[in-house]
């Protein structure tokens, strides 16, 4: 089962601000092609939004439009914009107040094709306290990702943590505490792999559900993946 779908709409131009951020999405080469992939997401309680670009410009060129765009922000601590290598991508970013704006781009046919990402930032006490009340976990527990997806049909979340309790200890408390949340366990099975035995629990309350794996992970730590979907 698909858990989180990414429906992608196609825009002749881009909104001055995405829902959810008060981020301006920075403006694309004249031209361009762009689908709107993640128009309001969050990652790590930051809200977050993406769109792919197609243009008829060279690698160079995109970096370069991104570039002089960019310059303006520069301050006499840092450049108005960041450039790196990933394997395959060029990345160029810069910060704009409490705004990250990334752009990867590669080589597409005579052109370029890019991935543009807009995140807000958020203070660290915060967002870690969101996910504390809004999430169960364990004492001593670790978040490692957390992802939001909203598309106003179909709302769904992400959540990944660690920690350094048993299997039985993470699956009781998972139980029971979503079992005082109002929701059912459904379904509850196992599933081998090199690691050892993962369990796998589904879990409903009216139309959300909750698939919930709990795995054994490096020295002795567990990991928790949680999907949660507000509605099949």
């Amino acid at each position: 089962m698909k858990l989180i779908a990414s429906a992608v709409l196609v825009f002749a131009t881009l909104p001055a601000f995405s829902a959810g951020l008060t981020c301006r999405v920075p403006n694309t080469p004249y031209g361009a092609r762009v689908e709107m992939v993640a128009p309001d997401m969050r990652v790590q309680g930051s809200a977050m939004t993406m769109r792919i670009i197609e243009s008829k410009l060279s690698v160079d060129e995109l970096i370069g439009y991104y570039r002089d765009l960019w310059a303006p922000l520069a301050t006499d601590k840092r450049p108005g914009s960041r450039e790196d290598k990933a394997p395959g991508w060029r990345v160029i970013s810069t910060i704009d107040g409490p705004c990250l704006n990334t752009v990867q781009v590669r080589a597409q046919g005579s052109g370029s094709y890019a991935l543009l990402a807009v995140s807000q930032a958020q203070g660290t006490m915060e967002r870690r306290n969101a996910q504390v009340t809004t999430f169960p976990a364990l004492p001593g527990s670790k978040v490692l990702q957390d992802v939001e997806f909203v598309d106003g049909i179909r709302n769904s979340r992400t959540v990944v943590l660690t920690n350094t309790s048993n299997i039985a200890a993470n699956q009781n408390f998972y139980v029971d505490a979503f079992r005082q949340r109002g929701w059912t366990q459904v379904m509850q099975g196992k599933a081998d792999s090199t690691r050892g035995v993962h369990q796998v629990m589904v879990l409903k309350r009216g139309f959300e559900e909750i698939n919930l794996v709990i795995s054994p992970g490096p020295n002795g730590t567990v990991g928790v993946v949680a999907n949660v979907v507000d509605r099949p």
